[in-house]
């Protein structure tokens, strides 16, 4: 992850806020979530083992807290994550 990516996470989740609230403040608790070790909650789509997948495992292999914590900073969305515990998903 380098800057031009992590520039271009905080781009697109600022139009989603323009264009889909909705959708923007499901992300962002995604989002907090991931930042404090989470997996974020199930993707949706099923893992090649019939079991589901999360967020993280399926679209953030990898990405390490810092990442979701620095797009959360940029989008003034940090929230209350200090105090925060991964959620059980």
């Amino acid at each position: 992850m380098n800057v031009k990516d992590l520039d271009m996470l905080v781009r697109y989740y600022r139009g989603m806020r323009e264009t889909d609230p909705d959708r923007f403040t499901r992300a962002m608790d995604e989002y907090r979530n991931m930042a404090v070790g989470g997996d974020g909650g199930p993707s949706g789509f099923p893992a090649t083992s019939g079991q589901r997948t999360s967020l993280r495992q399926q679209f953030y292999r990898g990405y390490p807290d810092w990442v979701f914590r620095t797009v959360l900073h940029e989008l003034n969305e940090l929230g209350n994550i200090e105090d925060r515990e991964p959620a059980l998903v």
